[in-house]
């Protein structure tokens, strides 16, 4: 069945669980989407799953990537190994790490040497947690005894974020799952001994090796993906926030080209060999498992490919109609959702949906989709309405130009704003000035008397 987003309200039809399963993956961005595609793959055996071999942004969902970066290149050799690995993470202030880890050993008592060794043993962090200096090193550099090295470093190996001070990724990994007290033999065999059968698909071996069905396996490795391989991924003191853009829009000659930012996420196909086996099975249980499996499949395989091309569509009518402001040229025309809806005839709410948590990159930077849509202000005519934030702008600049000793009252501010054209009242005007967190006028002619 080929889905549509489109809702026809008007009809009052009701909507097939599919159709609102289809409509939620319209609804998310690329790492939503990419975390429930791989819980998708982990539970259906049809669905087959080929990595990429771009790096995913913020998570590590496939397994080649998620190896090589993780156990091939080289915990175990020593923190300044991986240059490249310094690279692709936020840097770590070594002052307030240190603060933030000491802070949660404040309750116990250490000598003057101690200290000194807990903080040597910080600074031999790399920038992803993992510690590799050996200890009869530690105490030679430090001047402490090894028991002392060893005792300090068993303490800081306690601390949050769990799994630092590692030695390398099984090691992390373990302590993750001790953390939560899960004690599951056969998950743990697969992180102590099969982690590079992981990352290269060897499900079967797997499975072989611990007695457990794919399906099983494919569930371990679905819960071991979840575990955090980098303790110091999210500790970061800049409080700056690295966003992958789901859509990327490029101006070239005189036109815009859009792609969709998701090839990290791998490609998702119907598995030859088990369509194969439904195909040829003789026996009616068999049959009816794969069947079932792959309409699933064929469900999630177009409904992607229908997101795809409603996002596309949806980026393109919104490049065309703002196309001074990605430019760098001008600032936001007003947008309603309506505007873009009615320009490629689907629902008001399937714009929505395409919009919801995704960000756009375009020539001056990223943003948010949603943010794109603002709110028009009447000016004389509709074509020269104003964006909320150009009125703020507008007043803003008023009031920073009135008589000091006798400031605009919100009703002068409504009649100064009608002299340009604009049109607002009295309550929108208050609004708007709370919002900019600029006093009422009797308030600052009050704080300019104190001044």
């Amino acid at each position: 069945m080929n889905l549509q987003y489109e809702i026809k309200l008007d009809q009052r039809q009701t909507l097939s669980q599919t159709q609102i399963q289809s409509l939620e993956i319209l609804a998310m961005d690329n790492i939503s989407l990419n975390d429930y595609m791989q819980n998708e793959y982990m539970e259906n055996a049809i669905l087959e799953y080929t990595p990429s071999d771009t790096d995913v942004p913020i998570r590590m969902e496939d397994y080649k990537s998620w190896y090589d970066k993780n156990v091939y290149s080289g915990y175990g050799e020593t923190a300044a190994a991986s240059e490249e690995h310094q690279k692709e993470f936020v840097s770590v202030n070594q002052y307030e790490l240190r603060h933030y880890l000491k802070n949660q050993l404040s309750l116990k008592k250490y000598t003057s040497r101690q200290l000194y060794v807990i903080d040597y043993l910080i600074d031999c962090l790399d920038s992803q947690g993992y510690y590799q200096v050996p200890v009869r090193e530690a105490a030679q550099k430090t001047g402490a005894s090894e028991a002392d090295v060893s005792l300090c470093l068993t303490d800081l190996r306690q601390l949050e974020p769990c799994g630092i001070f590692s030695e390398n990724l099984s090691q992390c990994l373990l302590r993750q799952l001790d953390a939560q007290g899960i004690q599951d033999e056969k998950l743990r065999a697969i992180i102590t001994s099969h982690l590079e059968d992981v990352a290269s698909g060897r499900i079967s071996l797997i499975s072989r090796s611990l007695g457990l069905s794919t399906v099983q396996v494919r569930k371990y490795i679905y819960l071991i993906q979840k575990l955090n391989p980098r303790p110091l991924q999210g500790f970061s003191t800049s409080g700056t926030t690295y966003i992958g853009p789901d859509i990327i829009l490029i101006y070239s000659e005189g036109q815009w080209e859009i792609q969709m930012n998701d090839s990290w996420m791998g490609a998702y196909h119907i598995n030859d060999y088990y369509y194969k086996m439904m195909r040829t099975a003789e026996d009616d249980d068999i049959y009816a498992y794969f069947r079932n499996c792959l309409h699933r499949a064929r469900f999630l395989l177009n409904s992607l490919e229908q997101r795809r091309k409603t996002m596309l569509r949806i980026t393109e009518t919104i490049a065309n109609y703002q196309q001074e402001f990605f430019l760098g040229k001008g600032l936001l025309r007003p947008m309603m959702l309506e505007d873009i809806s009615s320009a490629l005839n689907i629902h008001i709410s399937t714009v929505s949906r395409g919009i919801s948590g995704k960000y756009l990159q375009y020539p001056g930077g990223t943003i948010l989709m949603r943010d794109l849509f603002t709110t028009a202000v009447s000016g004389s005519s509709p074509s020269e309405g104003l964006t909320a934030e150009q009125v703020k702008q507008r007043l803003s600049t008023l009031i920073a130009s009135e008589d000091k000793e006798h400031p605009l009252s919100d009703q002068m501010l409504v009649t100064r704003l009608s002299e340009h054209d604009i049109h607002i009242s009295r309550r929108t005007v208050a609004k708007y000035r709370e919002e900019l967190g600029i006093p009422k006028s009797f308030d600052r002619r009050l704080i300019e008397i104190s001044h």
